[in-house]
């Protein structure tokens, strides 16, 4: 793990955020999780050998990306995490929309966000060197040719001595080559230097994480702005049932569950569901 700099303290940084640069790790959040660290901490790399994202898959690692995880003190329980997830994506999608104005944002429950106006399926040859990437969901080709994923995230926790919390963040600042055209990636487009506008967004994930703590809820109403599901057909595979159910997606309720529409009556999905989405 080869350290580049460390910025503490750093103008525009939140003065009690500690943070650490490397040029390559394995995954920054399993670094978090297994360090002693003071928090709130915050370590960004260029590189991730291991990366990972939710439910095993694959961590985004293109050449131009923006890859960091943060460390907060847990003051809150566990079972509030699934709802920070949400937290997390509403900020940053906010954040994507003040930078950006060329480009639309949307959140794909539970932990994806997607652009419109960047997707990049077929246009970038594909390459054993560049198919590391953050994978979404199947698209149909009519989706994938408006929306790509741009973002995703990953939260976990490490309770007992350490009680933290760590939210992982990868984000494409470029396009993606994608070794399997069955997905759609897309880009922010910033416009900035990367580092400086890392500050910013950490700056705006800390005050939503001291709001949080403070009082443990989403903005339904704020979410729902940014909602990528609410009122299309989706179908949701429970990982630990392998059982499949289809309807139309009502929106997320203030606990952070995506509720569902069908014949049978309304369907509550938790994040252990795997959501596909048609037009």
């Amino acid at each position: 793990m080869k350290e580049r700099f460390r910025l503490n303290p750093t103008p525009g940084l939140h003065p009690e955020i500690t943070w650490r640069h490397v040029d390559t790790i394995d995954s920054t959040n399993a670094t978090l999780l297994a360090t002693d660290t003071p928090l709130p901490y915050l370590l960004s790399t260029d590189y991730q050998t291991q990366g990972r994202g939710q439910r095993g898959r694959v961590w985004s690692n293109p050449e131009k990306s923006l890859m960091f995880s943060l460390a907060f003190a847990l003051p809150i329980t566990a079972e509030k995490l699934a709802l920070w997830q949400l937290v997390v994506a509403l900020t940053l999608v906010e954040q994507f929309s003040q930078t950006v104005d060329t480009q639309a944002f949307r959140i794909k429950w539970p932990n994806d966000i997607y652009v419109n106006g960047s997707v990049n399926r077929h246009q970038l040859p594909s390459h054993p060197l560049q198919s590391h990437q953050l994978l979404g969901e199947p698209l149909s080709q009519k989706t994938a040719a408006q929306w790509g994923k741009c973002a995703g995230i990953l939260v976990e926790n490490q309770l007992g001595f350490r009680n933290k919390v760590v939210t992982g963040i990868g984000i494409n600042l470029a396009p993606v080559a994608l070794s399997d055209t069955r997905y759609a990636s897309g880009y922010v487009d910033i416009g900035c230097d990367k580092y400086i506008w890392l500050v910013q967004l950490v700056n705006s994930l800390y005050a939503a994480w001291q709001r949080f703590c403070e009082a443990p809820y989403l903005d339904v109403a704020a979410y729902a702005h940014y909602d990528l599901l609410a009122g299309k057909m989706i179908s949701a595979v429970d990982s630990k049932t392998n059982q499949t159910v289809a309807g139309v997606c009502l929106g997320v309720d203030a606990q952070g569950a995506l509720h569902l529409s069908n014949e049978t009556g309304i369907q509550v999905l938790t994040a252990a569901h795997q959501i596909q989405w048609e037009e």
